[in-house]
């Protein structure tokens, strides 16, 4: 019983000494030594951060990285600079293209066919053609070119550029051109092309059947000449030279170098002269197919007035606005 009650006593004695030691030490630090302490703990603090909120950080920037993506080219049938195969281009549809209406579009075709402007080129064609026909002009060149020209050489020419000349083929063709430019797998310049062209077509058609029956005349063959006669047949314009010279005009139009222009004028005339080399049309006939055609597709170039000042509807695909361009 003495032993146990000794040894609970140096125990206490123990204890009160660790606490008082500990207590000197703690004593024995000044103010500043405090603080500096105090500070190199909250820096060893700032240096090592927890490894859980290292972990966050890193986890939520990914999710961020994740969440944003790319924008879309705009040249999206290049591919690294170069033109990537067609497999390898990826649609575009960020500018909502279905959506758009192209009925203000094509009622300004109108308008500008039937302007006060494009009356006078209107005028000239049917003036020229008048005269070819209500003569024996468009006869003489008829003989002339049947006896004199025509071979095989210009049956094979011939042969090649009346196609272009068929209605309902090249409306679908440009469509598709239209539709696959506007998805991103063709270039901008083939989606203006198809457009421009097509709606070359809905300008040109109704006044070419109109034509076509106020004039009257007939193929060669049919009469002995090709003088207008209101309402008696439908052939006074050339359907195939009009439908034909659309596609190499707007082409020139889209062209960049004078070169080019030249050599897709040159090119429409084709499918107007085969007809005159099939003996299908007289020439006044073809004339004024590729005359309107000319006229039609020079109002599919963009028009501004005096002061080069357009007015748009503007919008980027978040935001709708007017957009005004003025060009010197």
């Amino acid at each position: 019983m003495l032993a146990m009650q000794l040894v609970l006593r140096n125990c206490r004695l123990l204890l009160g000494l660790s606490a008082l030691a500990a207590c000197v030490g703690c004593a024995s630090l000044s103010p500043r030594q405090e603080v500096a302490t105090i500070r190199a703990n909250d820096a060893a603090a700032v240096d090592e951060p927890h490894p859980t909120l290292i972990d966050e950080t890193h986890a939520s920037s990914k999710e961020v990285d994740q969440s944003i993506e790319p924008a879309p080219s705009d040249e999206p049938w290049l591919k690294n600079g170069e033109v990537a195969d067609w497999w390898d281009v990826e649609p575009n549809l960020s500018d909502d293209w279905l959506e758009k209406r192209p009925w203000p579009t094509l009622w300004a075709d109108q308008e500008h066919f039937y302007s006060r402007e494009n009356l006078p080129s209107l005028i000239g064609g049917l003036t020229v053609a008048a005269i070819l026909a209500n003569s024996s002009a468009d006869g003489d060149v008829a003989d002339w070119y049947q006896t004199r020209v025509r071979n095989e050489f210009t049956d094979d020419v011939s042969a090649l550029a009346k196609p272009f000349g068929e209605q309902w083929p090249m409306m679908s063709l440009y469509l598709a051109a239209s539709l696959i430019g506007r998805t991103g797998y063709a270039s901008p310049r083939a989606q203006e092309w198809g457009e421009r062209s097509f709606r070359s077509m809905l300008v040109g058609v109704p006044p070419l059947l109109l034509g076509q029956k106020l004039i009257g005349s007939s193929r060669p063959g049919e009469t002995d000449s090709s003088d207008w006669s209101f309402w008696n047949d439908n052939n006074g314009v050339s359907g195939h030279a009009f439908v034909g010279a659309v596609p190499f005009l707007i082409a020139g139009q889209l062209s960049d170098s004078t070169a080019a222009k030249i050599f897709w004028t040159i090119a429409s005339t084709l499918p107007a002269w085969s007809r005159v080399n099939d003996n299908n049309h007289y020439l006044s006939q073809a004339i004024l197919g590729w005359w309107l055609a000319q006229t039609v597709a020079r109002g599919m170039i963009p028009q501004t007035n005096a002061n080069n000042l357009q007015i748009q509807p503007w919008s980027d695909g978040e935001r709708v606005g007017v957009g005004i361009e003025f060009r010197r």
